[in-house]
């Protein structure tokens, strides 16, 4: 069982408490002199040690631990449960591991026993939702994730130490308690979560995926702020950071500090699914077995960019087309600030015509009240006289917005606002320098939770390109590092103001997705972070709905 795994653990164990001495440690691992040369060059080659070999009869050796062998061997211990007598689970709860360690040995056997199985894979897929994406980008865990397709797999693989409520203010995900030492923040995670190969996530995984975290991203919000993250033990850790902040968290909780360990090629996850195969046209992912929140019936999804793959699934029989509303994503209207085509005037006056548009055209839940924007309704009187336009707006459009863009060209036309319009796929937007670009007005789509409004928009979004450097905008990254959050509000109300006396933003509607499913496919909605949660959709068969047709109220005439 776990051979050269249960050695490693035995010489970990027998170092801890006694000097190097090749004999005494063949004895203690019950292997000739000859087979431990074996396994310590083993170990070596693996990197799971340094073995630095000593002169004569080896009392000088010495072993540098790479490896946690203890977690490893846990690991290894639940990657195959579902094999192991129950002699194989004795004889490891009597090996020289922690109590902590024998507890989750002893909980996750008994959930296997007795609650809930862990599923063989099979290889006929049933409850499969294949969505269509934009072109995936070439790695979802490397480099820009601020992609929508990125985004869908970012929330549906990956958990975080922090996850938002449905208003976008901070909960605990992985977090089972945390507390403030000082300027340390000491975080205890959950102790039930496995990634989907089994093993048991450990604080050293999560202090590994931070780190890799904070060095591939560039974040003026976060720098300087971490100092240093330490393991303290198997389940504990903390985050050194130069003062206290309540910055930190909701940074955290964003979809890039997924938490994910990276094996060779492999990059584990612990979310409700899991990455089988990635290609530039295609992702398919699959259900974790060990995901401990499991709430619906997919069982495999496929993200595809490749129309040729797409039609067939539409092809099947009762297919339903349906919007789904994004929760927490906004469409709107941003004005540059330091265009020399637009005046504070010409401003207001394309707001109002674009308010018109909202009142003609957005209809139904997506549409946000007027009653949100109500200062806007103050400076946009009914009625107002046309402007004269020295020559056409520069118009820059995303390319995937939900209530279309042409219409809103037109009604911009029509009503006496000249635009040139330019298209823009979702990978060059997410690319492109807005300062570089001579526009006038950008159509946007973007994450903005009620809670931490601002802050979102600052960290990741392209609204930051034309106002970063604006003196309230700067007062306001100020307040959001290193002031508590009653003062955020503040500071929002007050840049929200300046924007709206400008007249520079104008909120169009909540975003939302067309998606294409089986009729039978129920539950579908949006997560906090604006993505479909696949978790959540419920296969009703075909009884079932006819059930519940009838609970309702419904009949065959």
């Amino acid at each position: 069982m776990f051979y050269s795994d249960k050695k490693l653990l035995l010489l970990y164990g027998f170092l801890e408490k006694h000097p190097f001495d090749r004999q005494r440690i063949a004895e203690h691992l019950e292997v000739s002199d000859r087979h431990l040369t074996r396994l310590l060059n083993l170990w070596h080659e693996e990197g799971m040690i340094e073995y630095k070999k000593g002169q004569g009869r080896g009392i000088h050796s010495e072993v540098v631990f790479k490896v946690n062998p203890e977690e490893r061997f846990v690991n290894q211990f639940m990657r195959n449960l579902n094999k192991l007598t129950l002699s194989d689970i004795e004889e490891t709860l009597n090996l020289p591991i922690s109590e902590v360690s024998k507890k989750v040995i002893k909980e996750k056997t008994e959930i296997l026993l007795y609650q809930r199985p862990v599923k063989e894979k099979t290889k006929e897929k049933k409850n499969v939702f294949i969505d269509y994406m934009d072109a995936i980008p070439d790695r979802a865990t490397e480099g820009n994730h601020r992609y929508l397709q990125s985004e869908h797999l970012l929330y549906n693989t990956m958990c975080r130490l922090y996850d938002l409520n449905d208003e976008g203010a901070v909960k605990n995900g992985l977090v089972a308690f945390d507390e403030w030492h000082g300027d340390r923040l000491r975080i205890y995670i959950r102790k039930d979560i496995q990634f989907y190969n089994g093993d048991i996530l450990y604080a050293s995984d999560i202090a590994e995926s931070l780190t890799r975290y904070l060095n591939t991203y560039s974040n003026d919000l976060l720098e300087e702020i971490i100092q240093s993250i330490e393991v303290v033990s198997a389940f504990q850790l903390e985050i050194a950071t130069a003062y206290r902040t309540d910055l930190l968290k909701p940074m955290l909780a964003s979809l890039e500090a997924g938490i994910h360990k990276i094996e060779g090629y492999h990059v584990l996850t612990t979310g409700p699914f899991y990455i089988e195969n990635y290609e530039q046209r295609c992702v398919t992912l699959l259900r974790n077995p060990y995901y401990m929140n499991p709430a619906g019936d997919l069982e495999k999804i496929k993200l595809v960019n490749d129309i040729n793959q797409y039609v067939p699934y539409l092809n099947q029989k009762n297919m339903e087309t349906r919007s789904i509303p994004l929760r927490n994503r906004i469409e709107y209207v941003l004005l540059n600030p330091h265009s020399d085509s637009l005046d504070y005037h010409q401003r207001l006056y394309v707001l109002s015509v674009i308010q018109k548009f909202k009142d003609a055209y957005i209809k139904g839940p997506g549409k946000i009240e007027q009653r949100v924007f109500q200062e806007y309704q103050e400076r946009l009187p009914p009625g107002q006289d046309p402007m004269q336009f020295a020559k056409p707006l520069k118009l820059l459009c995303i390319d995937w917005m939900s209530f279309g863009t042409d219409p809103l060209v037109q009604f911009l036309i029509e009503n006496d606002v000249p635009v040139l319009t330019t298209y823009i796929s979702s990978d060059d937007y997410h690319n492109m320098d807005l300062n570089a670009l001579e526009i006038d007005m950008l159509l946007a789509s973007e994450f903005i939770p009620s809670s931490y409004r601002y802050l979102y928009l600052f960290k990741n979004a392209k609204f930051s390109g034309w106002f970063r450097e604006n003196q309230l905008a700067k007062d306001m990254v100020h307040v959001y590092k290193n002031k508590s959050k009653e003062y955020w509000t503040y500071m929002e109300n007050q840049f929200n103001s300046h924007l709206i006396g400008g007249a520079y933003v104008m909120p169009i509607t909540y975003a939302s997705k067309r998606i294409n499913v089986p009729e039978s496919f129920k539950n579908i909605w949006s997560s906090a972070f604006g993505v479909i949660d696949y978790n959540q959709i419920i296969v009703v068969e075909s009884g079932e709905a006819k059930q519940e047709d009838l609970h309702n109220g419904g009949g065959v005439s």
